[in-house]
């Protein structure tokens, strides 16, 4: 099973997302937009994972100490990949969101888990295989306050060709 831990939003704050997608179509940069209930930050990926590497996942997750508060999002960006651009939504700094995302990393690597060598860049993904070459850092958007729901140990897996995530276990916040 493909996993991953997430920080999920409650719904009005998908809605809210999926206008910054809007935003994006506006400014001719469209992809493969990411579906509104798919909507997370990515708080670390784990990738394939057993069955007795799931139950350790689960047990750190349970673990977390830190807290969840409202995400700030204010900018835009992108992540050049191979198939295309990666287009996101920026978060704001926020020390209570680097914490968690500190401390979930600490706990993996101490429960035997490797660790992303690149430095971690909180974010909401808004398109895949963009094209175009739009200035995103030109393009305003309003800043809005999107509520986290959950921590999350997450699943992803594909079904009639649409990536589909699947909550294993959370803790709600």
């Amino acid at each position: 099973m493909r996993l991953f831990f997430a920080l999920t939003f409650d719904d009005l704050s998908k809605k809210k997302l999926a206008i910054y997608q809007q935003v994006l179509h506006k400014h001719d940069i469209k992809g493969r937009d990411t579906r509104t209930e798919n909507f997370h930050i990515t708080l670390a990926f784990i990738g394939e994972s057993s069955s007795a590497q799931q139950v350790a996942l689960r047990d750190i997750l349970q673990q977390l100490t830190a807290k969840c508060e409202p995400i700030l999002i204010d900018h835009l960006g992108s992540f050049r990949l191979k198939a295309g651009r990666l287009v996101w939504a920026g978060i704001a700094d926020n020390p209570v969101l680097s914490s968690l995302q500190s401390q979930l990393s600490s706990k993996l690597v101490e429960g035997g888990f490797l660790s992303e060598s690149r430095t971690y860049i909180p974010h909401i993904t808004l398109a895949r295989q963009v094209r175009g070459n739009a200035k995103l850092e030109q393009i305003s958007i309003e800043p809005y306050l999107v509520q986290a729901r959950s921590v999350a140990l997450m699943s992803s897996h594909h079904i009639d060709n649409q990536i589909v995530y699947q909550i294993v276990d959370e803790w709600l916040c």
